[in-house]
């Protein structure tokens, strides 16, 4: 899936770009899905992954068709800066000192496992190392904004309108549970993480390069089995007709 994003805001080194909003189209209709449902529904209550009831034993009481919102963010961040170093050079032990542009070092006896613990003489000076630091990272959440793989959301058929097609089931859409600020903050902490050894920086951009809801439609069965009273409530995909798992 490609989604062409465009920067709205550009808050000096920091851009965010403008959200899009992607709606599955339903493949699976109420009686297929159903039919899937009693298909598959003893292995929903397998007891050690093979123990799995009769049929009969599993009753499917209820289908409701919701559209379930993901959020999926892509951020980059660019760190141009200046890291201080400290240089140590081997030098030989009959030299008094060192002449480098203009400035005079005077040699010290330092100690390292290279030469077997031997002291031997070197320059040692402050410089810096200009450096350049990338990330680029996603971040995709469920609508209570727990992490999830965006992977194993499914891939469908979007809606050529998709806001008149939650208009129209707005009885049956979901809504997100965590603000914008939310979302930004957590795509935010995720990228923008600057290294430890930042001296001067020359230039730092952030990107929100991707931000998109995706409102998936999803049938829930309400199962129930009629010996323990266990219930169930089973996200079946209406766009692959497969358990809903992420």
């Amino acid at each position: 899936m490609t989604v062409t994003t465009v920067l709205t805001e550009d808050l000096g080194s920091e851009r965010i770009g403008e959200r899009k909003l992607i709606v599955h189209q339903v493949e699976y209709d109420p009686d297929t899905a159903w039919n899937l449902v009693e298909n598959k529904k003893p292995k929903w209550f397998a007891k050690l992954g093979f123990l799995k009831p009769a049929a009969d034993e599993i009753l499917c009481e209820s289908l409701d068709l919701v559209y379930e919102p993901f959020i999926i963010t892509k951020a980059h961040y660019f760190l141009d800066y200046y890291k201080p170093v400290l240089y140590t050079i081997k030098i030989g032990d009959d030299v008094n000192e060192v002449v480098i542009f203009g400035h005079t070092l005077q040699p010290e006896m330092v100690s390292t496992r290279r030469f077997f613990g031997r002291s031997h003489q070197a320059i040692m000076f402050d410089a810096y190392e200009r450096v350049e630091h990338t990330v680029t990272s996603s971040v995709a959440l469920t609508r209570m904004g727990q992490p999830i793989d965006p992977q194993k959301l499914p891939s469908g058929v979007p809606e050529v309108e998709p806001e008149k097609t939650l208009k129209q089931h707005r009885d049956h859409v979901r809504t997100l549970q965590i603000s914008h600020e939310e979302i930004m903050e957590r795509i935010y902490q995720h990228t923008a993480i600057r290294p430890l050894d930042v001296g001067e920086i020359i230039n730092e951009i952030y990107e929100v390069t991707e931000y998109i809801i995706i409102c998936t439609p999803i049938y829930e069965a309400r199962c129930r089995h009629s010996k323990t009273g266990e219930i169930k409530i089973i996200p079946l995909s209406s766009v692959t007709g497969s358990l809903l798992s992420v």
